[in-house]
């Protein structure tokens, strides 16, 4: 007898269980505390917890491979401590928690959503939110994101003569910080809203003033004007007028300047890809169904005026999207 459905559904249900497990290892920071090897008993006295109880934590996250084990000592996997670690710098904890807490909800409050009996949409669009959301996204690109991103800029043809680049929606500076050090000559500026901007300013860490601040709101101030290239991840999903805003892009490009976009392209009548639409189904759910279906941006971008326009779906830690590059 094949009962390979059977197991599915219930895998389906244990790593839901299981991260859970993680998400409760994040908040209190146990994963600290396992940099290197430790026992239950330690764990459980430097964080109040009954010891029996803790063990059997440990294990289950021993079993859904986060650590190891060996006799009584456990340890975070070596390939996953940087991320799982407060204290590294490459550390996913905010954001994980910042998503979980964006885009889980019970099985009740998903029913209650369909039902429309419950009012809990997120503002996505304003100011507030993404004040708070700063540290969030600061550690989203820390932990890989802005180097998978300079990898890809600097695959484009145009990147070697490229002198001035806009990032619109940047949320941090670490892309800016990466890409002045590999090209000296790079005057690099940041377009994001005022409250984004007065974050992530301060932490500007190049002493050689290529790095410049725009504030501003892109559906109400105009995009500043000349350069060789633009660039704008996961950051276009509150355009509310697309025809102003990509003529408004093609214009502040120079001469032969380059557009580049990285989002998802939903495809298969919207059911694809799984990271994007089961990933964003609760803030959908909640009124911001914001995903963008494949060939959206590049028929938005035929329309400004561009006329070389090529895309290609790219792997990214968030998921595949969909790599669109715009020439004028």
């Amino acid at each position: 007898m094949n009962n390979s459905i059977q197991l599915k559904l219930f895998s389906l249900m244990n790593h839901a269980i299981e991260w859970q497990l993680i998400l409760a290892a994040l908040k209190s920071n146990v994963f600290d505390s396992l940099a290197d090897w430790n026992n239950a008993e330690a764990i459980a006295a430097h964080q109040g917890w009954n010891s029996a109880q803790t063990q059997l934590f440990l294990d289950a996250l021993v079993a859904s491979e986060v650590l190891d084990k060996q006799q009584d000592q456990y340890k975070v996997k070596h390939e996953l401590s940087l991320f799982l670690r407060l204290s590294s710098a490459q550390s996913m904890r905010d954001t994980l928690m910042h998503l979980s807490h964006l885009r889980f909800a019970s099985a009740e409050q998903i029913l209650e959503l369909l039902a429309g009996q419950i009012d809990q949409q997120v503002n996505l669009t304003s100011n507030t939110f993404w004040q708070q959301a700063v540290s969030n996204l600061r550690s989203f690109h820390q932990c890989g994101a802005s180097e998978s991103y300079l990898e890809l800029l600097s695959r484009l043809p145009s990147w070697r003569s490229t002198r001035s680049m806009l990032e619109i929606g940047a949320g941090s500076d670490i892309l800016a910080n990466l890409a002045v050090n590999q090209c000296p000559a790079l005057q690099y500026h940041i377009f994001d809203l005022p409250q984004v901007i007065e974050q992530i300013s301060p932490k500007y860490s190049s002493n050689d003033g290529q790095i410049f601040f725009h504030s501003g709101d892109y559906n109400q101030v105009s995009i500043p004007i000349g350069f060789d290239l633009i660039f704008a991840s996961m950051s276009l999903y509150y355009v509310q007028d697309p025809t102003r805003f990509y003529q408004s892009i093609h214009r502040a490009l120079n001469h032969s300047g380059v557009f580049v976009s990285l989002h998802e392209g939903l495809n298969q009548a919207r059911t694809q890809p799984y990271q994007h639409v089961v990933g964003r189904i609760v803030p959908a759910l909640k009124g911001n169904d914001v995903s963008f279906c494949h060939g959206e941006i590049s028929q938005y971008l035929i329309h400004a005026g561009f006329t070389q326009i090529s895309s290609e779906v790219v792997p990214s830690i968030a998921g595949p999207l969909e790599l669109i590059v715009a020439t004028k």
